[in-house]
Parts: structure tokens; sequence; C-alpha cells
């Protein structure tokens, strides 16, 4: 349980109002200037700033912020541990979509089944949610592809993923095509806020093209669907390997190659920095996926 003045600290930097920070603790708007001043006096230094009617956190409030908010969360943590000690602990761990409907389900069936001392709960979000949860404690660790903020997160890298572009097997495009014959047809995408989303678009933006050069869109926020439309010829769609793995070695899905448009990108598992049970996630992280990953 932390010192009322951070959990007021918190919900401002939340907030970024004392008035609004005032209404979620239930207190008064002058109880909150209060306990920011007393921290202020406690280090030292300035946490927030007025810009015209705009709060804004200052450097040393943004230190603090990060410091407090990974306490938060393993102070939460320690408190459940406690709590029921006589009783199995339990791995809270998240997972985009497609790690965790692909690349994880072997992995943590063999630790689950290694370590029946244990009680764990998956977590499937996208990347954006999954941040936001660590951030309120609700997982201890989230494995994403998408970017985060790294000076906010720690990391293990699981592994770099190939992202392929994908169609069914009698869908009527060559094997070999240059990207500008792509935008003819529609591509399925994952939603905003997916790391696949976000990891393509980039990609795409790197080497001079936007999402709007496919004017024939298709949204979908489940991979599994997206396979099933491309099973269809629907359309086209920028997967990750590990998702049409097992279709395309039976032929039902094929790789349309793309010449100078090879795309990666790493898979990790996230927790907050700083955390008091860092060698724990990582030693987990490392289990899970079979191998001895470095911190990155």
């Amino acid at each position: 349980m932390l010192d009322f003045r951070i959990e007021t600290f918190l919900s401002v930097c939340r907030n970024m109002s004392y008035t609004k920070a005032a209404n979620e603790l239930y207190i008064t708007q002058p109880a909150v200037s209060q306990h920011i001043k007393s921290l202020e006096k406690h280090y030292g230094a300035k946490l927030f700033f007025y810009n015209g009617k705009k709060l804004i956190l200052t450097e040393q409030g943004e230190l603090l912020r990060q410091f407090f908010e990974s306490v938060h969360h393993d102070s939460a943590r320690i408190e459940d541990m406690v709590r029921h000690i006589h009783t199995k602990r339990v791995i809270r761990l998240g997972a985009t979509m497609s790690i965790g409907g692909f690349y994880l389900p072997e992995k943590l069936s063999r630790y689950i089944l290694a370590h029946p001392e244990y009680n764990v709960t998956l977590t499937i979000q996208d990347t954006r949610d999954l941040l936001k949860m660590l951030d309120n404690g609700e997982v201890d660790f989230a494995m994403c592809e998408g970017y985060f903020n790294r000076s906010k997160y720690d990391n293990l890298e699981l592994e770099r993923e190939k992202i392929l572009c994908l169609c069914g097997k009698d869908y009527d495009i060559p094997e070999t095509v240059p990207i500008e014959q792509l935008f003819s047809h529609r591509i399925i995408l994952r939603e905003n806020g997916s790391g696949n989303r976000e990891v393509f678009e980039r990609m795409l933006k790197a080497q001079g093209y936007e999402l709007n050069n496919f004017p024939n869109r298709c949204v979908v926020n489940d991979p599994h669907t997206i396979i099933q439309l491309l099973l269809l010829k629907t359309g086209i769609s920028f997967l990750y390997q590990t998702v049409g793995e097992k279709l395309l070695l039976c032929g039902e899905l094929r790789e349309i190659e793309i010449p100078n448009f090879q795309m990666e990108h790493a898979f990790n598992a996230v927790w907050n920095k700083d955390s008091v049970f860092a060698d724990t996630y990582r030693r987990i992280v490392a289990e899970l996926i079979g191998s001895e990953q470095t911190e990155s």
C-alpha cells in the first residue's frame, strides 16, 4: 500500500488535472494540492507547472512518475502474494493476438505442465491496451510485437519475426511482384492499436509509401479471421510468419515475394522498468521460450 501522497501524484499524472484527480480519489482539490506540495518539499523539486491553463509534468516529475508507477505495480503484486501465501502463486501474462494465438500456445503449455505450482492467466489484447494494463498493474509482463517506450519499460527480446505478404493458394497474383502492383489488390489489415498494423505502416512509410496507396482495405481485429478471408481469396495481407506458418507448409496459403521489401520485427516481453520482480520475469520468459535470452 503506497503513501497516499504518491497515489495522489499518480492520479494527477493520469488526469493532468487537480480537479479530476480529486474526483477520482474522492478528496478535495485543496487536499490534492497539499499532497503535491508535500512531495515537492520532500524531493526539493517542482513536479508540475502550468502553461496557460494546461498542466505540465516537469522533468523531475516524469522521473518520479516512472519510478512510482513501477513501485505501485510491485506493491500491488507483493500485497497479493502476502494475502495468498498459502495458495498457488499466479502468473498474470499478457500477449498480443499474433503472439498469444500462434507463437505462444505450445511454449505456454510446456511451462504450465512443468510448473503445477503456478496458476497462469493469459490476457489477449493489442499492444496499446497491454501497455495500459502494465501501467495499471493488471498483468505482470506482456509479450507484444508493437512499439513501446524503452525509457519506461524493460524488455527481453524473444525473437525477430519475418512479416510476409500472404494470399490464398488460388488467389490470382504472380508469385513475385513489385510492391506497386499490390496497390490494386484489397489489403486485409489489423485494427489501429495492434502491433502488426503499426509495424506494417512504419515499414511501408520507410519505403516511401503509405496506407492510402491501398485504396481497397478491409480491417479485421482477429488474425484467425484474416486467414479465413485469405483462404477465401478475399485479398492479401501482411502477417507474421508464425501466423501463417502451418498453412504455408500445407500449401493452403502462399507467400507473395516483393523484391527489395523484406520486413521483420522483434517480439518482446515487456514489464515495468526497475521492477523488483525483473529477475523473476526474466527467468520465466527465458524458460517459456526455451532459451537464455538477454535483456536489450
